[in-house]
């Protein structure tokens, strides 16, 4: 009997996730691909344990080919992409297959939610960011995944004008979690470097090494409005993105070019996150309080999907916006959220303002007896502020 559901994963040296993998897709799987690209551990004797044959494929530096490989094995009506740190409950992959009975779409996109920790089954309280994914897709529509790393299938969506529903049921990503991070993070770098330096120019191999040396060169500018030439629609608005970034950080006196990157990104979504970050910057710089309070907050529901690079912004901006509309027990509420701003210094001053503001004078003690090494940086009106509150509460600023 043909099978409906299989499910296609490549991996290397995974023995720590497999057995868990398999069993949490064992509810939605009729068929199970596993492509085996070079693993010296136990991955392949677990994988036969539970009478499943896996498969091989030679690694040849390229994540794209050796995904499409194993599309190009499976026998299911549908495929289900899958990573083994992926996981889904067994209550959603019954929904799930129950719903891709009656799908009449070529693609489904689900909510794709990365956790910190290996912890899957008890959230919310673990869960870093969410994005949407398209994992599952209909078989034998010649769908393929494009890019070395990083690798995608929806440019041969875009190219075939396939068409994609939205189901609400979740797929748990562990990869996240702090115990690989740094690995991965270490692993996806040196492929990134080895294929730009071995002359591979494709405009998503050109944007991951433009972000991984972000800021240290103005060829960086260059190199992403080349590959903005080159790329697909898919790529073509991260790209964007990317650049109006770029001119923001590190150009601001361009403001003609960023204007028509914004109109480009305008064209293609028009509800673009980073349009919406670039209306809430004018309207900040402009004074205008309230507009800016109210496009800052928007955007927070999307932050899983901007830049880390940003937001720090949005959460001072936030804050500040809410003291500065006389929110002020909001506004602290918010700021005890993000201790982690602590050292940075001009956080730490608004801060111990608004802790001062609210008269919590005991935790305005406690905070000043924990400056920031580096709070002697301070702009000189707000370092006053602070030798003015601190003498008020009989407090010596430890300030070389």
């Amino acid at each position: 009997m043909k099978p409906f559901i299989s499910v296609c994963t490549i991996f290397k040296n995974e023995e720590f996730f497999m057995k868990e993998f398999i069993e949490s897709y064992l509810h939605i799987a009729d068929e199970f691909i596993l492509v085996d690209t070079g693993s010296t551990d136990k991955s392949i004797d677990i994988i036969k344990s539970f009478g499943i044959k896996p498969y091989y494929f030679k690694w040849i530096n390229d994540f794209g080919k050796a995904r499409t490989h194993s599309l190009s094995l499976a026998n299911g009506t549908w495929i289900c992409v899958a990573d083994v740190d992926d996981r889904i409950s067994k209550k959603n992959a019954l929904e799930m297959k129950n719903y891709l009975q009656s799908c009449s779409s070529h693609g489904v996109i689900s909510p794709y939610v990365n956790l910190n920790n290996f912890d899957w089954k008890n959230l919310p309280h673990n869960i870093l960011s969410t994005h949407d994914r398209m994992v599952f897709f209909k078989n034998h529509l010649g769908i393929d995944y494009r890019g070395a790393i990083h690798e995608n299938p929806m440019i041969s969506i875009e190219e075939n004008n396939y068409q994609l529903a939205h189901h609400h049921t979740p797929i748990y990503h562990l990869g996240y979690a702090e115990e690989l991070l740094s690995k991965k993070t270490q692993r996806n770098k040196k492929i990134i470097e080895d294929l730009y330096d071995n002359g591979v120019k494709e405009p998503h191999i050109i944007y991951h090494y433009c972000n991984l040396h972000w800021g240290k060169s103005n060829t960086i500018y260059i190199n992403l409005k080349e590959a903005l030439k080159n790329s697909k629609l898919n790529r073509k608005y991260t790209l964007l993105e990317s650049l109006c970034y770029w001119i923001y950080d590190y150009q601001k006196d361009n403001k003609h070019e960023l204007a028509s990157y914004l109109n480009e990104l305008h064209s293609i979504k028009k509800s673009s996150k980073v349009l919406i970050l670039f209306q809430a910057r004018e309207a900040f710089d402009c004074h205008q309080v309230n507009i800016a309070l109210s496009l800052y907050q928007s955007i927070l529901e999307k932050i899983s999907e901007l830049s880390s690079r940003y937001k720090y912004e949005i959460h001072y901006r936030v804050i500040f916006l809410l003291a500065a509309n006389n929110q002020l027990s909001k506004a602290l509420f918010y700021a005890d959220s993000f201790d982690e701003y602590l050292q940075i210094i001009d956080f730490f001053h608004l801060k111990v303002k608004l802790l001062t503001a609210c008269n919590q004078f005991e935790k305005v003690t406690l905070l000043l007896k924990k400056l920031p090494s580096r709070i002697s940086y301070l702009e000189s009106n707000k370092l006053q502020e602070l030798k003015l509150i601190a003498q008020h509460l009989n407090i010596v600023l430890d300030i070389k």
